[in-house]
């Protein structure tokens, strides 16, 4: 699995994470283990984007009250939930904050490697959507009109008509679009405009 973004386990229980890390760590993946979710909270304004491992049951504080916190911060990584107990409701609780897959201790490396392909799939997913979000942000009000336009299928002549504006001032805001976003085709404009507006 090619992998540029690191996982993060949060269980209390010392020997899971060590051998869950390992496991990751064979396989070739950045992974960093936390023993309790406040540990995860003081780390996280220093962490990359990544794909949570997370027991529903600790201590202190309870993996459905860390999916709670990460969704009022705006937080969506992919969490997978990890317990060593069936507790059916505590899931469900789960899976209605968002968490992508659920996983029963002990973990097998099949089964672990399983769970984070499409937690890893979603995750990018979201970092497009993200640098989408900002790549657009950095537009002008008048650089959106035209890119609006121009996403629409718009000409130069018919953005010029529609805002009342020449044809070379069109062009100009177009040249300026095509460096903020880094490409001068339409359809990716479109692509970025679709990814922007999920």
């Amino acid at each position: 699995m090619v992998q540029r973004n690191p996982v993060y386990l949060i269980d209390d229980d010392e020997s899971i994470r060590d051998a869950i890390l390992l496991n990751l760590h064979v396989d070739g993946m950045i992974a960093m283990g936390f023993p309790d979710c406040n540990a995860f909270l003081s780390n996280l304004p220093n962490l990359k984007p990544g794909c949570i491992l997370l027991d529903l049951h600790m201590p202190t504080k309870g993996g459905l009250e860390l999916q709670t916190e990460l969704a009022k911060a705006c937080i969506y990584w992919p969490i997978i939930v990890v317990t060593g107990t069936r507790d059916l409701e505590s899931c469900r609780a789960a899976f209605r904050a968002g968490a992508v897959d659920f996983l029963c201790k002990p973990i097998g490396g099949d089964e672990l490697r399983e769970a984070l392909k499409p937690a890893f799939a979603q995750l990018e997913t979201l970092l497009e959507r993200d640098e989408a979000s900002l790549l657009v942000h950095q537009l002008t009000l008048r650089e959106r009109e035209v890119f609006d336009l121009l996403c629409r299928g718009f000409g130069t002549k018919e953005i010029a008509k529609v805002l009342a504006i020449s044809t070379r001032t069109v062009d100009a805001h177009r040249a300026n679009i095509s460096t903020k976003l880094g490409t001068r085709s339409v359809a990716e404009f479109v692509h970025i405009q679709m990814l922007a507006s999920v």
